[in-house]
């Protein structure tokens, strides 16, 4: 499979995936108590091993959540945030005054482990339910790290599996301060590529 998506696929994937986004927003805005909206700026294809490259700088610090795929698609998912970016969004997810945040404690962890948890399951469904496959994740698993170490996990954890990833940018509006975020499909060639054609057919 090529290293990029064509103009078709790019169309049929976004429109999939803003059903993910709105639906996510509906649930984080119940979470939060204020309307949220989350919406898809994005999308690229990529070979895993450059993934690194969308999250910026190595040596920096991301915010990101990861939960395996299993079943009759298989990968991995990940969410990552930058972590001054992390930090204004804990602030939104626990109430607090803006700026409040400046390290991640266990609470401000669980809160962002949470809404990736709801992110990732949203995107999921939609999935699942166009490609008509049965997609399980694990438990989702939080890290507070340097994106080369982030994603050097997670290329141990899918090496075998994924040979290239689907990255797309998340925006969250609706708040005093614009909150960007990464969000990476890792799916197995064969899962890929039927998950490709399933979203070109459903776009006809």
């Amino acid at each position: 499979m090529e290293n990029r998506l064509n103009q078709e696929q790019k169309d049929a994937l976004m429109e999939i995936v803003s059903i993910g986004a709105g639906n996510a927003a509906t649930a984080i805005s119940r979470l939060v108590n204020r309307q949220i909206t989350l919406s898809v700026s994005t999308i690229q294809l990529m070979p895993v091993t450059e993934a690194s490259q969308a999250m910026g700088d190595p040596q920096a610090l991301v915010a990101g959540v990861y939960c395996k795929i299993s079943g009759e698609l298989a990968g991995g998912f990940l969410l990552t945030f930058p972590g001054e970016t992390a930090f204004v969004l804990t602030d939104i997810l626990l109430g607090e005054p803006a700026g409040k945040t400046k390290t991640l404690d266990d609470l401000g962890r669980s809160a962002l482990q949470e809404t990736g948890n709801i992110i990732i399951g949203a995107f999921v469904a939609v999935l699942a339910d166009i490609a008509h496959k049965n997609m399980l994740t694990s438990a989702p698993k939080f890290a507070f790290d340097m994106a080369g170490a982030v994603i050097d996990f997670i290329l141990a954890e899918l090496a075998e599996v994924a040979e290239q990833a689907l990255v797309m940018e998340l925006v969250f509006f609706d708040v005093k301060k614009t909150i960007n975020g990464k969000f990476f499909i890792l799916a197995d060639p064969g899962s890929l590529k039927l998950l490709l054609s399933v979203v070109e057919e459903n776009n006809e």
